[in-house]
């Protein structure tokens, strides 16, 4: 009797243990006006009757951006780790009802605008997580375009560096673009959907195929540090900073065009001029940019 009393209680106790790690919550946020229903169904452990359940409990989440938004929320808990909930939103019935939701797995953010519409808006407060990021690259013309170039290595807070070899760059400018490997999918971010950070002395050109250029003239070196930072979001291909830092100052110095240059002023060409616009010459034997 005690050795199946032992027996009976460990299985009991295994069960608990790993039937505790199969369990989730799905937490729903709801931006509304007023205070909605939600009419769910799906949900294996609790149920409710048409129009639903008040959602009376707000809380105060944080976007991406830093912006305090309030919103009525409902938690489901204790979920099988592969469960889905289907759900809707209404004020007053059928009279303003949203359409069906169906199928969500994870916490979800939503707009409720009454008369029928809603909008998910989960990519404006979920992040993605490091570990859905595979690795960043920077293929480009330095590297004949291969996307097999070293990927950018992962620090703290989805930041990636990579500092690559331009020592044998014989061109004014340089091209390319971030890659973004994300689960199974390779995203190209173009300079259309990068924020670009970079030093003075150096200038962005819009390519028109959306290729990132780098000014390596106009930044008098070839030694940088790009560093790519992910700022959150549920997708992978948007919301990135890239930020050029120069590893070698190129000396390069600042002159306004309201200050006067007692010595000759020349263009990159050797070409004397008179009275510099904006731009970079040479003074002295250095590198200046005239602003």
């Amino acid at each position: 009797m005690k050795k199946f009393t032992f027996l009976f209680s460990t299985v009991v106790m295994a069960f608990i243990f790993f039937g505790s790690v199969q369990a989730k919550d799905i937490t729903i946020y709801v931006q509304a006006d007023q205070q909605p229903n939600i009419h769910f169904w799906n949900v294996s452990n609790e149920s409710t009757e048409w129009p639903g359940q008040a959602m009376t409990s707000t809380v105060s989440v944080k976007n991406l951006q830093g912006e305090d938004i309030t919103f009525y929320y409902k938690t489901f808990a204790n979920l099988s780790d592969d469960a889905a909930i289907s759900f809707l939103f209404n004020y007053n019935g059928d009279a303003d009802k949203t359409a069906d939701i169906n199928g969500i797995t994870e916490d979800h953010y939503y707009l409720f605008k009454g008369n029928h519409e809603y909008e998910d808006i989960t990519a404006q407060f979920k992040t993605v997580v490091d570990a859905e990021i595979g690795a960043v690259q920077l293929p480009g013309s330095y590297c004949n375009w291969n996307g097999d170039n070293a990927p950018m290595t992962l620090a703290d807070e989805k930041t990636y560096t990579i500092t690559p070899d331009l020592s044998g760059v014989d061109e004014d400018f340089i091209t390319f673009k971030l890659l973004v490997n994300s689960g199974s999918n390779w995203h190209w971010l173009g300079w259309n959907n990068v924020k670009v950070e970079a030093p003075e002395g150096w200038t962005q050109e819009a390519a028109s195929d959306g290729n990132i250029q780098l000014n390596l003239t106009a930044a008098g070196t070839k030694q940088f540090t790009f560093t790519a930072i992910f700022g959150g979001g549920d997708n992978a291909s948007a919301n990135w900073t890239l930020k050029i830092a120069a590893n070698n100052p190129s000396g390069i110095s600042t002159l306004t065009r309201s200050q006067n240059a007692s010595s000759p002023v020349y263009d990159l060409s050797g070409r004397k001029v008179a009275q510099p616009t904006k731009g970079l010459y040479i003074i002295n034997g250095r590198k200046v940019i005239v602003k």
